[in-house]
C-alpha cells in the first residue's frame, strides 16, 4: 500500500513504563515518528492517522505551534488527535521552546545576539534569548495550552539551548564553533545582576567564557525545564539534547550552548540525544560510543534517541545489535518496502 507520508526524523523509543527485565522485550517497544503536516502528502488528518498506523507506528511526535491551535490553520490537529485515538496510536506534542520564528519577527528585541551583537539567524534557526521573560511566560502559557485542548500522552521539549547551528560541524572539530551568544542587552544585564560585578570585567562575557557566565547561560535553561516541568505535573516528560560525549560537556554543552544534562536530567523522564547523519562525521561507531555513554550516565532515565538516516545508514544499523533490543525503523524503508506490495 503506498504511503502519504515524508519521515523527517525517526524516534527510537524504549522502555516505556518498563522495569529494566523487560528492556530488551520486543513487545514492549514503541516506534516512533515524527510528523510535520507541511511536510506530508496526506491531506486531512483521517488519512494521516490510517497511513500511520498502517506503516506499523504507535507513536507520533508532532511539533505544536501556536498558530496550530488556531482556527485558521490549514491542517486540522485536533481532528488529528481524534483520529490517532482511534487507531490506538499515542500522541506527543513537541514544543520547540527557544526556537519561534513568529516571535523573532515580531520581537527583535527578544532576539538572540552572538558576541557581535550580531542577531542574523544561522540557516533557518530564528532563535530568541532565554533571559527574555516575556517571551518564557508566552511559552508557558502555549504548553498549558497544549495540555488542556490536546491532552497529549507525553510533552517534549526541543531547541532548549542557545542558537548553535551544530549539525554543520564536525564531531571532532567542535571547537571551531565561532558564534556564541546571548548578548541581547536583556541577558547582560541579567548577568551582571545575578553575578554583581559592574566593576569585575574579568568575569564578563567574552570570546573566552567565564565559569560565572556558564552558570547563568546554564541556570537560564534549566530554569525553564523546570518551570516547564511543573506546569506539566504527572505528563511525562521528554528533552531533546545534543548528542556529545561526556569529555565534551564541560565547554560545548554547558559554555556554548547552556545545556547541562546533569540538571536537565532532574526533571525528565526521557532523554533523546539526536542522532542526524548531516552532522559530518557521526559514524555508527560514534553513535554507539554516544548511546553508551548517555546510558552510562543516567542508567534510572529512559534513552529516545532521535535519528535522522540514510538508507546506507539504516541499513548498517539494523544488522547490529545497538540498542539492546530496540529496533530502528527509517521511513524510506518502510515506504520502500510498501510499494514493492
Amino acid at each position: 500500500m503506498k504511503n502519504y507520508l515524508t519521515l523527517l526524523i525517526i524516534i527510537v523509543l524504549s522502555g516505556i513504563l518498563m522495569s529494566c527485565k523487560e528492556k530488551n522485550d520486543k513487545a514492549a517497544l514503541i516506534r516512533g515518528i515524527k510528523f510535520y503536516p507541511e511536510h506530508s502528502r496526506c491531506s486531512d488528518a483521517e488519512t494521516c492517522a490510517r497511513s500511520i498506523h498502517d506503516a506499523g507506528y504507535t507513536m507520533v511526535f508532532m511539533p505544536v505551534r501556536e498558530k496550530d491551535l488556531s482556527d485558521r490553520t490549514e491542517f486540522d490537529l485536533y481532528a488529528f488527535r481524534r483520529e490517532l485515538k482511534k487507531q490506538d496510536i499515542r500522541f506527543t506534542a513537541v514544543v520547540q521552546v527557544f526556537y519561534d520564528p513568529e516571535r523573532w519577527d515580531e520581537h527583535p528585541e527578544w532576539r538572540a545576539l552572538d558576541q557581535e551583537r550580531d542577531d542574523s539567524p544561522q540557516a533557518w534557526q530564528k532563535m530568541l534569548s532565554p533571559a527574555c521573560g516575556d517571551f518564557r511566560n508566552l511559552k508557558l502559557e502555549h504548553i498549558s495550552r497544549i495540555i488542556q485542548e490536546l491532552n497529549p500522552d507525553m510533552l517534549a521539549l526541543d531547541f532548549i539551548r542557545y542558537p548553535v547551528f551544530w549539525e554543520n560541524v564536525h564531531v571532532d572539530s567542535l571547537h571551531k564553533i565561532t558564534r556564541r551568544y546571548d548578548y541581547n542587552p536583556l541577558s547582560i544585564s541579567m548577568f551582571k545582576n545575578t553575578f554583581k560585578v559592574d566593576s569585575l570585567t574579568s568575569v564578563l562575557p567574552g570570546n573566552s567564557p567565564s565559569p560565572e557566565w556558564g552558570s547563568f547561560k546554564t541556570n537560564q535553561i534549566t530554569s525553564f525545564v523546570r518551570d516547564a516541568r511543573i506546569q506539566i505535573k504527572d505528563i511525562p516528560l521528554i528533552l531533546h539534547i545534543l548528542p556529545w560525549l561526556e569529555e565534551e560537556q564541560e565547554f560545548y554543552l554547558t559554555s556554548l550552548t547552556g545545556q547541562d544534562v546533569d540538571s536537565l536530567a532532574v526533571y525528565a523522564d526521557f532523554l533523546s540525544p539526536m542522532f542526524y547523519t548531516i552532522v559530518p562525521g557521526l559514524t555508527p561507531e560514534r553513535i554507539r560510543k554516544m548511546i553508551t555513554d548517555f546510558t552510562r550516565r543516567y542508567p534510572d532515565i529512559h534513552l529516545l534517541p532521535s535519528f535522522h538516516l540514510s538508507d546506507t545508514l539504516s541499513h548498517s544499523l539494523l544488522n547490529e545489535d545497538l540498542f539492546s533490543g530496540n529496533v530502528l525503523f527509517h521511513w524510506g524503508l518502510v515506504e520502500n518496502s510498501q510499494r514493492a506490495d
